[in-house]
């Protein structure tokens, strides 16, 4: 392990350039890059949503469109008719894995998609965790990641030593592995994890040849989350398309990891 790492919790800078933000769903909503406006895309989607006009100058409606990408500030749809900006509106939305909810917010943009259709961005009075039916506090309740087995698969060591500390301490049980080759070595000798954290960008066999490797093999990762500092949407995408449970970006939120985490294991 290498010293000087960053402490668990804390924020982790990949090498290069920070990660930008991109046109896709919530990051378009502000200028500020929020917790809140985290795209946490997931394997549903895109999924239907049901879109109710309750703006008092425009005549009630409703709208029913597909979810592109989903955050915890606010949703990306597509719907066959446009929405003006500042447009006040009740979303209804049912996510088979983690839950359903049902919250007002106004149209934030308004761009056509590449299919014909139209691009809704619509931010939430309240993050959708609030208004999730049940809230993941009450999912949550009691549940940790306590012996939860971990592969930790990432070139970069300090990122090794961050996430290792951190699971570690969060009562996981953490093994690693630097390279994409040493990985699935590991998944094919020692056992199935519940968690792989898998870097998405490493020399020689990325990412996203671990995926499909895994997939082509057979290989019990358990749940997967991919990981990257430089990834664009499309690879975040593929990933998701070849089996990761969720991506996130460096440099790491750890909390949000560790909630995702929680969230999707107590709902398997």
């Amino acid at each position: 392990m290498v010293s000087g790492t960053s402490s668990p919790g804390s924020r982790v800078d990949g090498p290069g350039e920070a990660p930008g933000t991109s046109d896709h769903g919530v990051y378009s909503m502000s200028d500020e890059a929020s917790d809140e406006r985290r795209i946490f895309r997931r394997t549903s989607l895109p999924a239907s949503v049901s879109i109710h006009i309750e703006d008092p100058a425009i005549p009630a409606r409703e709208l029913e469109g597909t979810i592109v990408d989903i955050g915890l500030g606010g949703i990306l749809a597509r719907v066959d008719e446009g929405l003006a900006e500042g447009t006040l509106c009740a979303v209804r939305f049912t996510d088979p894995e983690t839950g359903s909810f049902e919250g007002r917010g106004f149209v934030r943009s308004v761009r056509s998609s590449d299919d014909g259709g139209i691009l809704v961005g619509i931010e939430f009075e309240a993050p959708i965790e609030s208004l999730r039916t049940p809230s993941s506090a009450d999912r949550l309740e009691g549940f940790n990641l306590e012996n939860t087995k971990v592969l930790v698969v990432d070139d970069e060591p300090s990122i090794v030593e961050l996430l290792y500390r951190f699971l570690s301490s969060r009562g996981c049980i953490v093994s690693t592995a630097g390279s994409g080759p040493e990985a699935l070595d590991a998944l094919r000798s020692s056992g199935s994890p519940d968690i792989t954290v898998l870097d998405l960008r490493m020399p020689g066999m990325d990412g996203l040849a671990v995926l499909q490797a895994i997939q082509e093999e057979n290989l019990d990762a358990g749940k997967i989350w991919a990981i990257s500092g430089y990834a664009s949407d499309n690879d975040a995408r593929e990933a998701l398309r070849l089996g990761a449970t969720d991506f996130i970006n460096k440099p790491l939120d750890l909390k949000y990891l560790e909630w995702s985490m929680q969230l999707h294991l107590a709902a398997s």
